[in-house]
């Protein structure tokens, strides 16, 4: 009777142990990251993280969104990119040299997400909003912005499931005068991200309580 107590105890105290650093992963998987970048002197060629074909052409055409957040400054590192689907509803509209563009998403597209430990994470985005703004103020002057937000769900490579959203921002000016132009741009990403354990994991470290429970009993 005593061995089999001390069998259960040490199966109990290894499966606690197993369960703790099966936490201690999922709470590394769940993040929410920040990241900042400003550049001058980028002429009109600044790199902007978030994009759509109406960036580049204009018109009232439905429109992809793509973009990327980088956090490999982190410790661990972090990074994600994704491309969604056709907008449900848009409008681009041109007033003057001013040039809009509102666009809303439903379920479709598809993000990665590359994690700590080498997993990585697939998911689907469900909703997501897309508002952009160009203007010519002159031939020599313009400036922009755009932003993007978009809510995910999906699982990482090891199995274990999780959800949250993602934004994107980015604006520049740029002008041009008397052979002199001076030029800035900024772009902002934040990553959401919520790992949830494994239901089955849950009832295993119950079971197991329970039993030993019982046995002490």
């Amino acid at each position: 009777m005593r061995k089999c107590r001390w069998t259960i105890g040490t199966l109990f105290f290894l499966l606690v142990v197993a369960e703790i650093a099966h936490a201690d992963l999922i709470g590394d998987l769940n993040v929410n990251l920040h990241v900042d970048v400003y550049v001058k002197g980028c002429g009109s060629g600044c790199i902007s993280w978030v994009n759509t074909d109406w960036w580049g052409y204009g018109g009232n055409d439905p429109y992809p969104v793509t973009a990327t957040g980088d956090f490999t400054a982190n410790d661990p590192p972090w990074q994600y990119s994704y491309t969604s689907a056709n907008p449900d509803n848009w409008l681009g509209t041109c007033n003057g040299s001013t040039c809009t563009y509102n666009a809303a998403y439903s379920e479709g597209g598809t993000i990665t997400i590359q994690g700590p430990y080498g997993l990585v994470f697939t998911g689907e985005l469900t909703t997501g909003t897309y508002q952009g703004l160009r203007e010519k103020l002159a031939p020599w002057e313009d400036d922009g912005i755009q932003n993007a937000q978009f809510f995910f769900t999906g699982k990482w490579s090891n199995g274990l499931s999780g959800s949250g959203s993602v934004t994107n921002y980015f604006a520049y000016q740029f002008s041009y005068f008397r052979g002199d132009y001076e030029s800035q741009g900024e772009n902002h990403a934040t990553l959401d991200l919520v790992t949830v354990p494994e239901p089955a994991s849950l009832l295993l470290l119950g079971g197991g309580i329970g039993i030993f429970w019982r046995k002490k009993r």
